[in-house]
């Protein structure tokens, strides 16, 4: 994206490689514009206390309840106020920190409770 640094690309790919790998919703963007109908956030628990992770979150859950998921392609201003605080590294552990622990409660503790 247009005004992206160096730094900010690699996060986003590997935060995008991340999601893609561990759950089935594939999108090209989980952090863009979204707009919801309201029975899905009356319906979807999100748990994550993570701002880099709630969305994703919230649109895999959804995804995982039979809501549709649609992508439109919109054109990408570069940011030209304010600053940007999601490549932090403390948001970022807490991203990484609830991805995992969404994925190990959604995937692992699932398959083992559903038994052999």
């Amino acid at each position: 994206r247009a005004g992206y640094t160096f730094y900010r690309k690699v996060i986003s790919i590997v935060n995008r490689a991340l999601l893609r790998r561990l759950f089935p919703l594939q999108l090209h963007d989980y952090n863009f514009v979204q707009l919801y109908r309201r029975s899905v956030w009356e319906n979807v628990c999100v748990q994550s206390r993570s701002t880099g992770f709630l969305i994703p979150e919230a649109l895999i859950r959804a995804h995982s309840m039979g809501y549709r998921i649609r992508e439109v392609a919109i054109e990408y201003h570069a940011r030209t106020a304010g600053k940007a605080t999601a490549g932090k590294p403390r948001v970022i552990i807490s991203s990484i920190r609830d991805l995992v622990r969404f994925w190990w409660k959604s995937r692992i503790l699932k398959r083992a409770s559903s038994g052999p």
